[in-house]
């Protein structure tokens, strides 16, 4: 059954104060960590009421958490789609590659949170969102890849190490230019790390 047309506004004002409170929040934890962010700085700048923070979200933390399921979440859908358009091993492995660098240029604000979280508390503990998106993630490469390491075209690797093998460096590469520290199109290098990331995975004879 459709929503009757005051049940679709509410739903969608719901959904649009969520997602103030979340980019304001990004704004916040980007400039002071999630420490250092005041609640009432998020919601003056979201133009929510501390009442309804907490009615969402249930906390600071949870706010946080959030913030980093949907980031994932959208990383991972931009994955899925590039990986949709390869059509071999090597391709895939250009795919996840052109992803990661493309969601960060896109994203960076998104990116630069992430890159600083992964590091903290919110890792630990029982978060079922955040499992179910690291762990979509890993089938997306694992199904994907899988073929390819049956049949010999790629290495004889344990498929929870693709991810860092592919991805390690791009993501290194990516960190250093959130941080400033690579200057130009994060883009512009990324058949580079493809090539490498192929190098290192295939096990096609390449001499």
């Amino acid at each position: 059954m459709s929503e009757t047309p005051a049940v679709y506004t509410a739903s969608r004002s719901s959904a649009n104060r969520q997602h103030a409170i979340l980019m304001a929040a990004l704004a916040c934890f980007n400039e002071r960590g999630i420490e250092g962010a005041a609640i009432g700085e998020i919601g003056r700048r979201a133009g929510a009421s501390v009442g309804s923070m907490y009615h969402h979200f249930g906390s600071k933390e949870g706010i946080a958490l959030a913030l980093l399921a949907e980031g994932l979440h959208s990383s991972t859908r931009l994955l899925e789609e590039k990986l949709a358009t390869a059509q071999s091993a090597r391709e895939g492995v250009t795919a996840c590659v052109i992803a990661i660098l493309e969601w960060v240029r896109d994203n960076p604000e998104w990116a630069r949170f992430i890159y600083t979280v992964t590091s903290t508390r919110l890792w630990q503990g029982d978060h079922p969102e955040l499992h179910a998106v690291n762990a979509r993630n890993a089938e997306l490469m694992a199904t994907y890849f899988g073929p390819y390491l049956a049949c010999g075209e790629l290495r004889a690797l344990p498929t929870q190490c693709l991810p860092s093998l592919v991805l390690g460096p791009a993501h290194d590469y990516a960190r250093r230019w959130l941080n400033g520290q690579v200057e130009g199109d994060i883009e512009a290098h990324a058949e580079v790390f493809a090539e490498a990331a192929w190098r290192v995975v295939s096990n096609v004879d390449q001499t």
